[in-house]
């Protein structure tokens, strides 16, 4: 993981196409550009080009609170009224019992706050249950306390052929950076390296295997010499051998920082209207960690500043908890409250 990635928390555009391709589930989003990355990540596909990152951190869609962590934020102010599973799962499952056709249930990308419901069966049943469904899900919405959500119902609709059409060199960089990826993932296992992160990217701009390994690895020059290896048994042309350092215990904490308190913090505020948030993101390079809670408050507003300093005092006291400060170890933080317009509003 490196050092100098921002997570950026529901703030990355993507195309509409692709967004429709991530509401349906499909893990598999290849786009059709003009400078297509095909990078492939331990058994997972990432499309990467110089106009976007399908990366899906966290927060694309409802985050996951646990019985564990809706406890903490019953001990917050405004935050206790947040359910311990999804909002997602929780309007699925009771539309499904009580009876209706539901084929889906999902959230909208960023910055949008939309439940979509898409209804299965003939055109006449749609009709017949459409309104009881969005009537249905606000009343569902209104008594998990996602007020700052609206309501869309969809007849569904089977998407065949959803993949781009890609020329043939694209697909040939896909299938030559599979064969290459495999070929690495069964070296590494048999030399009992145990890599859990490294990536092929094979484009006509970029050729190189990156991989992640602990600092404390002493097997930096074999690891790369049998890389090096594997690709000279493939006809697919030079590649670069990146090898990124990091510090397991380090990037344990950041990883648990990442899941356990900004997601469930994001998922408490982007639900209520009146914490009038869109999105976070978070920081931890350079120190100390910022965390960013996007607003869309104008700066210009009368009531900005206090508004700022009410939802400072918010955040505070959920990261003042101690179940979450045995998840943070004494991590220095600092809280950014911004404007619409990217304005600090807070001291």
């Amino acid at each position: 993981m490196s050092n100098k990635i921002k997570r950026e928390l529901e703030n990355i555009d993507i195309p509409t196409e692709l967004q429709d391709r991530a509401r349906l589930g499909v893990n598999k989003a290849k786009g059709e550009m003009d400078r297509d990355s095909f990078h492939f990540i331990k058994n997972k596909w990432v499309v990467t080009s110089s106009a976007i990152v399908l990366g899906f951190f966290l927060l694309i869609g409802s985050a996951f609170i646990s019985p564990t962590m809706s406890e903490i934020l019953a001990k917050v102010p405004f935050l206790n009224l947040i359910q311990s599973e999804s909002i997602v799962k929780i309007v699925s499952d009771e539309l499904k019992e009580q009876g209706y056709q539901v084929q889906g249930v999902s959230d909208s990308a960023y910055p949008d706050k939309i439940i979509y419901v898409s209804i299965d069966g003939t055109d006449q049943y749609y009709d017949d249950v459409k309104d009881q469904v969005k009537d249905k899900t606000e009343e569902i919405l209104g008594e998990s306390n996602y007020d700052a959500f609206s309501v869309e119902i969809e007849k569904f609709k089977e998407h065949r052929n959803i993949e781009p059409n890609l020329d043939e060199k694209s697909k040939q960089y896909m299938e030559e950076t599979e064969v290459l990826m495999e070929a690495i993932s069964e070296r590494l296992d048999a030399e009992g390296f145990e890599i859990t992160t490294f990536g092929v990217t094979h484009n006509q701009f970029d050729h190189y295997v990156q991989l992640d390994i602990p600092d404390n690895e002493p097997r930096n020059g074999e690891l790369k010499q049998l890389i090096e290896e594997v690709i000279g048994q493939h006809d697919f042309g030079d590649f670069e051998v990146k090898l990124n350092k990091y510090n397991e215990e380090r990037r344990d904490l950041e990883m648990a920082v990442s899941s356990k308190v900004i997601g469930p913090l994001h998922e408490a505020l982007r639900a209520r209207e009146e914490f009038h948030t869109k999105g976070m993101a978070y920081s931890f390079h350079p120190a100390p960690l910022q965390i960013i809670v996007k607003t869309t408050v104008k700066s210009t507003d009368k009531d900005a500043k206090e508004f700022a300093a009410d939802l400072e005092t918010t955040v505070e006291k959920f990261l003042a908890t101690e179940e979450i400060k045995k998840v943070m170890k004494d991590e220095p933080y600092k809280i950014i409250i911004r404007s619409s317009n990217q304005k600090k509003l807070n001291k």
